[in-house]
């Protein structure tokens, strides 16, 4: 599992909002941008010996804000979707690339049921 903050996306003009952090005596204030969104990304695979033979991934981004009671569910995308807003590129280390093969295969998934099952 991997979770980050996205203070904007590619190719976006998020305006990023700051929180004053608390000063002491002789310290200048602290500014803190806070995400405009939090991601979360997930992996599973499968081995034979040393070698990963499939996989299966999920991930989930999330505006900053109050939710309701809502199914987290509802809120999966691809693990290329997040790549795609954050300009991040996630497993890395799963054999193929972003074209082929397993990493391929693993980040286009959308369905938390294959997820879960996998």
């Amino acid at each position: 599992m991997i979770t980050g903050p996205a203070y904007k996306t590619v190719g976006n003009n998020e305006t990023i909002h700051y929180l004053t952090g608390a000063t002491g005596k002789n310290a200048n204030p602290t500014q803190l941008p806070i995400p405009n969104y939090y991601w979360k990304a997930f992996l599973k695979v499968k081995w034979s010996g040393n070698t990963v033979t499939s996989a299966s991934a999920i991930g989930f981004w999330f505006e900053h804000k109050t939710y309701s009671s809502q199914s987290y569910t509802s809120y999966a995308k691809s693990v290329d979707y997040i790549e795609q807003m954050t300009g991040l590129d996630l497993f890395t280390n799963l054999p193929g690339d972003n074209d082929s093969g397993i990493e391929k295969s693993a980040e286009s998934n959308t369905s938390w049921t294959t997820f879960q099952n996998f």
